[in-house]
């Protein structure tokens, strides 16, 4: 919707204020980052968490990816300041004022993701024929940048609450992930805030969160046992786990370092720092003058508790038209000390603006796979050649920095863990193994039906100027999931069940590369439980039967590439099945011919 029909809802919402209000259509999105080692969910709106995003069961902020720990449980910015007299504070996100900040109806006002090497316009073209590109010839920062924009116009008055009076900001957000082992536990965000409407007083940037550092399982109680603190002189806001608890004792702690705008008149008393009791349902009044405008640096907690914190900067003072930058970096470090460590190079390199030598672009890879072994091609084309890849950020004047290539091999997931099993570079120069370049592997003595995982890297040279070491591409921004075997069989006999007999006195989980796995977040659990059906035709109907003859589950298989099915070992009713023998017989429905056989599950 564009601003004028804003405007007209916002003064619709003033007349006639009992009349709800519909929501204007807008392109709800969200994304994750995939390039380092944080998992952070990222949305079109100013929100850290999962909000709105209705994501299919990920994590909001998980450190190591695949460790199933998570850390955060909400966050947002709000933004508070002075029109006309009037005190007015836009949320980001709150259960009582969560319709405040919203994206655009416009089909790209979604999230952008921007790799590494690429260059693009984002925006589009209205049906009008109007451009509406709002950051043509877009190049990266990092590995991988993710764009988004929203604006603060909308009204939707929320029963029983202040309803919102905008500020009428237009917010266009960068977030920044890196796979140098330098940042690799970094998610840095940049928002540009621009009034449009009106001029801005005493305006604050605020971030309100609260942590959860805890493993997945434990939900949101996690946050029973976290301690807010805050170091003004670095700053540096950190959140940490402490010992014990209903989620034991997490290691990792959460950071947000600051990075204040140079345009601030004083760069000295910037903060207020607060929590405990929540006040984001209050009028704006109470929440601008509690924890913005206040410049409170309250006591860090001593212990544990579930408290909302909130961390504001200012004031700004914003002509419309005017446009602020804010950033911070989202850190997670061993502890306090390894988040302060990582805050200490986050300002060296933001004095450099975040350019710093960096890694070619992983190339190409595509796979092809057989029985018991996979093979890997990964030949540069000229849209994607990291052998080609410029860098000017380097200090010893070597702006083609491609060294080499490096292959891994997990039998986990896509995140790793990740073992390296064969290396190419560059002959003849002082860096390496120098035995050439390739760009073929095949990796063989594989088990059929079983998913591995791989990825091919490249790395540069290191700069010995600057210094700095030599950098390798993210292993995760091209991993690819690979199944060896056999596709579909001509038809029925020889079908066959394995593990057979299973026993359930073995942990198959723990087998690498491991047989069964739980969903990524949880531990192991009975209804994880596999068996395999092998050898099957392409279009067939499995019907599992007790000795007895009771029947217990039907399975049905339509793939003319994957000749398997698995079963977790549980009946048509849900219930898991006891020890003994069992039949089973397999129809093909091409040539109606049925095969008969029998497995046995130990418990």
């Amino acid at each position: 919707m564009n601003f004028l029909l804003k405007v007209i809802n916002c003064f619709l919402c003033i007349l006639l204020p009992a009349v709800a209000i519909a929501q204007y259509n807008t392109t709800n999105d969200w994304d994750q980052t995939t390039a380092g080692k944080v998992r952070q969910v990222i949305q079109n709106r100013p929100h850290l968490d999962g909000g709105d995003s209705n994501y299919p069961g990920l994590m909001i902020c998980e450190y190591p990816a695949g460790s199933g720990i998570e850390h955060l449980d909400e966050a947002a910015l709000f933004f508070g300041g002075i029109v006309d007299g009037e005190t007015r504070v836009t949320a980001g996100e709150s259960w009582c004022k969560d319709n405040e900040v919203w994206p655009g109806s416009s089909p790209w006002d979604s999230v952008w993701v921007v790799l590494r090497g690429d260059s693009i316009d984002i925006g589009g073209i209205d049906a009008e024929g109007n451009m509406d590109y709002y950051w043509p010839g877009y190049t990266p920062v990092s590995d991988q940048d993710f764009i988004a924009r929203y604006d603060d116009y909308n009204i939707i008055p929320s029963g029983g609450y202040e309803a919102h009076r905008p500020l009428f900001l237009d917010i266009v957000q960068q977030t920044f992930n890196w796979s140098t082992p330098l940042l690799e536990n970094v998610v840095l965000w940049s928002f540009y805030i621009t009034p449009t409407k009106y001029n801005v007083e005493d305006m604050y940037i605020t971030l309100r969160y609260r942590s959860n550092i805890a493993p997945v399982e434990v939900g949101s109680d996690g946050d029973d046992d976290d301690r807010q603190l805050f170091f003004p002189e670095s700053d540096l806001l950190v959140s940490e786990d402490m010992p014990d608890g209903v989620d034991g004792t997490i290691s990792t702690a959460l950071g947000f370092k600051i990075i204040p705008p140079k345009r601030l008149a004083n760069q000295d008393d910037i903060y207020t720092f607060y929590w405990g009791s929540d006040i984001h349902c209050d009028p704006d009044a109470m929440v601008y003058d509690v924890a913005m405008e206040s410049h409170q640096i309250m006591e860090n907690q001593q212990y544990g508790s579930s408290s909302r914190t909130w961390l504001s900067m200012g004031p700004f003072e914003l002509v419309k038209g005017d446009t602020v930058v804010y950033r911070m970096a989202q850190i997670i470090g061993n502890g306090i000390e390894g988040v302060q460590e990582t805050a200490e190079i986050i300002e060296g390199l933001a004095a450099k603006n975040f350019k710093f030598p960096i890694a070619p672009p992983a190339p190409p890879l595509r796979v092809e796979t057989q029985s018991k072994q996979v093979k890997l091609t990964w030949n540069p084309t000229p849209e994607l050649n990291p052998e080609e890849y410029i860098d000017q950020n380097r200090a010893d004047g070597d702006t083609l920095p491609f060294e080499g290539y490096r292959i891994y091999k997990s039998t986990q997931s896509a995140d790793g863990p990740w073992t390296p099993i064969a290396q190419f570079d560059i002959a003849g120069d002082k860096w390496g193994l120098n035995n050439g370049l390739q760009y073929e592997y095949i990796d063989k003595g594989l088990l059929n039906n079983t998913t591995y995982y791989y990825t091919v890297a490249s790395f540069s040279k290191p700069d010995l100027t600057y210094p700095w070491p030599s950098e390798e591409s993210s292993l995760t921004l091209n991993a690819v999931e690979v199944l060896p075997g056999f596709g579909s069989a001509e038809t029925v006999g020889k079908v066959a069940v394995v593990p057979n007999p299973y026993r359930g006195d073995i942990n198959y989980y723990e087998y690498n590369p491991p047989w069964e796995k739980a969903p990524p977040g949880r531990p192991w659990m009975k209804q994880d439980r596999k068996i395999q059906f092998i050898n099957l035709p392409t279009d067939c109907v499995i019907k599992v039967f007790s000795v007895s003859g009771d029947f217990i589950k039907k399975i049905e298989h339509h793939s003319s590439t994957r000749g398997f099915e698995d079963w977790n070992l549980t009946s048509y009713v849900d219930q898991a099945i006891a020890s003994g023998l069992y039949f089973f017989t397999v129809k093909d429905l091409n040539t109606g011919d049925t095969q008969v056989g029998k497995f046995v599950v130990i418990k």
